[in-house]
This record gives structure tokens, sequence and C-alpha cells, in this order.
């Protein structure tokens, strides 16, 4: 969280909670078994349990948000983007404190708030006005999920909005009546993926991804952890295994922005949404020591960075060695299948056509080009017809709403998130009118 966030639409994040409990758990439309709160193995992020939800410092935010005040390029801030403000273990006094101290507190800046649980924030905002400065938005990314919109309507904010990403089904030609929008101001749209000729580890060997048997087992990585000691002794080791996955199947997600990644000994093509294993390095203070914890985490190639180290398949070529100085979580790859190697350049080579795999099992990753990568992060097949995106996009020009596409990820390497519309193969970045209230809706 921060000024740096990989979130297209919003200027930075920031959590005063953290954590969640899935709402939306069907296997064919819902949307939280993808939530990036959560990180393989089951390890905590930045320290917390991503299932239970903790809440932090607002004295901290305070802080943050006057610094924040004193730079220009910072208008919208996306609160709680690691939790959900109205979840249900969330007292509706500890939600009165943050609209007091942070978003009423300070005016100059936008707050985008995003809930699945827009019944409690019906509820809150029954007894207490919307502040100005609020955008109110819910999530729908499935036509059984329409129901929110209504809730939403009976909001009285400034913006009303709707985050549908993922976008899993049809929304607008199965509503009756017809896709009503009014009322809202603003609709974010979002829909993974490598190019024909990336060679897939399987059990009879390199396959091109294109040429891809349901038959076939794919090689991956399977990390156990094991955690001893507490506190400033707390040790989590990492002792990772290869293991196999079956092919759920392959599917064509169309015509992208492709990216050439190399490190020391791979090459790899793929889009800037798609996941890689990269070591990241954490701060972890106690009592008054600071050490760093190293860990995995799946990292969009939008977020990555040359020098970066990502998880590969051990070959007899030379990659990064693993120091034994590093934490026990990273020692634990040696005398394994595999290794660490250190990017050394990513470009754009233009648009390609490209593919994804969905895995059957619960790993979700496969090894591509000698390089772990993670699927296309379902547990079931769910791409995005374009289809579905035009739309919503028809929709919101018919009824003058806002209406801002972007491929599933972050910002672009060299420009501010949103890809190509598949209505009209031109970029849809745009923001609601932030000066007028909306009318409010039916």
């Amino acid at each position: 969280m921060g000024t740096d966030s990989s979130i297209s639409w919003t200027d930075a994040t920031r959590n005063v909670a953290f954590g969640c409990t899935r709402v939306d758990i069907d296997l064919r439309t819902g949307a939280c078994d993808k939530c990036y709160i959560y990180r393989p193995g089951g390890l905590p992020r930045y320290g917390y349990d991503p299932n239970e939800v903790t809440l932090l410092s607002v004295e901290n935010a305070v802080r943050d948000f006057r610094k924040w005040s004193k730079d220009p390029k910072i208008k919208k801030i996306f609160l709680n983007n690691y939790s959900d403000t109205f979840h249900e273990s969330i007292t509706f006094e500890t939600i009165e404190i943050w609209h007091q101290r942070l978003i009423e507190a300070f005016p100059n800046f936008e707050f985008q708030l995003l809930t699945k649980r827009i019944g409690r924030a019906m509820m809150f905002y029954r007894t207490r006005p919307v502040p100005r400065n609020v955008w109110m938005g819910t999530t729908i990314g499935a036509s059984d999920k329409l129901w929110r919109l209504n809730q939403l309507k009976k909001i009285n904010a400034k913006i009303r909005w709707l985050s549908c990403e993922p976008l899993l089904s049809e929304l607008v030609e199965t509503t009756a009546p017809p896709f009503n929008l009014a009322g809202i101001s603003w609709v974010v749209v979002g829909g993974e993926c490598l190019t024909e000729n990336t060679l897939i580890h399987t059990g009879r060997g390199p396959v091109k991804i294109i040429d891809i048997l349901p038959s076939d087992s794919l090689l991956g990585y399977q990390g156990e952890v094991e955690s001893s000691g507490s506190g400033y002794q707390m040790v989590q080791v990492i002792k990772p295994k290869l293991c196999r996955s079956t092919v759920g199947q392959l599917f064509y997600s169309g015509e992208k922005e492709v990216f050439r990644l190399k490190t020391n000994s791979r090459s790899i093509e793929a889009s800037k949404d798609h996941r890689f294993l990269k070591l990241c390095k954490q701060p972890r203070t106690f009592h008054q020591t600071t050490r760093f914890d190293y860990s995995f985490e799946w990292t969009r190639l939008a977020e990555l960075q040359e020098n970066d180290l990502l998880l590969i398949l051990r070959s007899n070529e030379s990659p990064e060695s693993i120091s034994p100085y590093l934490n026990p979580i990273i020692r634990g790859f040696q005398d394994t299948n595999f290794a660490l190697d250190r990017i050394t350049r990513i470009e754009s080579i233009g648009v390609k056509k490209t593919y994804d795999i969905a895995t059957l099992n619960e790993r979700h990753n496969f090894i591509a080009n000698g390089i772990v990568v993670h699927n296309s992060d379902m547990k079931n097949p769910r791409p995005m017809n374009p289809k579905w995106a035009i739309n919503i996009s028809k929709a919101c020009a018919a009824q003058n709403v806002s209406y801002y596409f972007k491929q599933r990820g972050g910002r672009g390497l060299n420009e501010a998130g949103g890809n190509l519309c598949p209505c009209c193969e031109k970029k849809h970045q745009e923001f609601p009118n932030c000066q007028e209230p909306t009318p409010m809706g039916v």
C-alpha cells in the first residue's frame, strides 16, 4: 500500500484494516477466490493473517495523509484495498472514526470505497450523511450479483461506481429490465497470458502451449511451509517440491501488448498481467531490532523490475546462486529442482496472440520456458468474453456514464494502466465528474 499502487484507477492506497473473509465463493461467478491478499502456501502477508480482519493504526494513516497532501499528484485514495471497509467484524463505531479522522478530516482527497457488503454500507449511511469526497462502489462481476446495484443506488453518495473486475458473465443482455445505470457515475471493467511459442513443461517433455492436450500433466511448484519459534526467533522455511497438475483448459486470451522478460538464463514472452513467483524482502521489527524476512509473492509482470529474483526450474545452466546468509525460507531451496534467477531486461515487443492454461488442482501454477508462472488464476477456466465488456461500454455511452476498461493487473510498464477496449481497440480511461452529484437512481 502507498503511493506506488499498481491499481491504475487510483493514485494511492491506504489500509486501516487488513484481512477479509470470502463472500463470493461460487467457482463460476465468485471473485473472492482470486483476491490478491492471499499468498501461496498460506503464508501471512505483511505479517498479518489475510483470513482475519486486523485493525491498523489510524494515527499512522493521518500522518501519511498529511504528507500526501503536499503532493499534487495524489487526489484519489483507495481506502482498505486489503480489506472491506464494511466487513461484518468491523463495528459501525470504528467506521465512524475512519470517517471523522480520515475522510472528513482530509476533504482535499477523493476516497474510493469498494465493498461486496453493500447492505452494511446502506445501513451505516442511514444514520449519517455520506461525505462529499466519498466514491461509494460495489463489486458486480456476474449477473447473480446485480442485486447489489439497486442497494448501491439507495446510498446518497456524490459518486456511485461499479467494479466489474473480474467480469465473469454477461450483465447487459441478460438483464431484465435493461442494464439501468441511472444514478451511477463510473464503471470499471477488467477481464491474463503467454504467447504461442512458449514451451510448457509436461510429463512428455517441453510442449508449445498451443499444442497442450487435455491428457497432459503439467509440472509445477509446491511449497510446504514449516514454522518454528516466535517473535524475533520465528523462522519459516519453504521446502519446495516438483508437482504435477491436470490441464483444465487451454484458451485463447486475445491479442495483447506482449513483453519479453529475460533473466540470466531464461527468456519468456507474456502480457503485463501474467504473474511470476518473485522473491520479496520485508522488514520485521522486534524489540527495536529490525531483521528482514524473505518470502515469495505472485507478482504481475507489470510490477517486476530488473534485478528482481524469480523462481525457476533448475537446469545445467548457472542461474543466480542462493546465498547461505539469506533467511532459511530461501535456504530450503538448496538441493532441490528449483533455483533463483535474476531479471536482466523487460521490453515491449508489440501486440501478439496470447494463451493461458487453467489447472484443476489448488496449486494454480506451471512451468513455462523454465520459469514458474501462475496459471489463469482460476479454479476453473473463466476467461472474459469481449462481448460482455463491449455491451457494458455501449450501455455506459448510452446512459452518459464514465467507463474505465483495464486488463486485470496494474499499471503498464510505460503507461498508466488500461488496455485496449474490445469495443473499439482504443483506451477507455474515463473518470467521473467530481464537481456535480449524481442524481439518485431508482
